[in-house]
């Protein structure tokens, strides 16, 4: 996992779930801010159902929301923060679909807790051997 950012093996493994789940976005942006904060965002520009699109955005402090383009409200989604993504996938693919609510689900992705702790280690400045891929 990069040191800069940990979290883009997260970000592989959800575009390419995407992908598997025919819903693949049209933007995805990996992202840090200088209050250190991580960040992925995920767009799709529009949808039958949703003509001003659907983005949502993970952050390895808040966790998965989702950024209602109408309104402009965020809503947290009921999932883990590390989810699997095959969770964020089938999430994605029923709010495109119009609805507002997506089942919880507590699935971790696989590598969760390596990530974790890339995560731990980059807010504290550590470098763990073995683990900047």
């Amino acid at each position: 996992m990069s040191a800069v950012y940990p979290h883009i093996g997260y970000a592989d493994a959800l575009h390419g779930e995407f992908g598997n789940a025919c819903v693949a976005p049209d933007v995805m942006s990996v992202t840090v801010t200088s209050g250190q904060e991580l960040f992925t965002t995920i767009r799709w520009d529009r949808s039958p159902a949703l003509p001003r699109g659907l983005r949502l955005v993970w952050s390895h402090i808040t966790g998965w929301r989702r950024d209602d383009p109408t309104t402009g409200d965020s809503q947290l989604l009921p999932v883990e923060t590390l989810a699997a993504p095959k969770v964020i996938a089938a999430a994605a693919a029923l709010l495109l679909t119009g609805e507002r609510e997506v089942p919880h689900s507590e699935e971790r992705w696989v590598l969760a807790d390596q990530l974790a702790r890339c995560l731990d280690a980059w807010e504290t400045g550590d470098v763990l051997d073995g683990e900047d891929a």
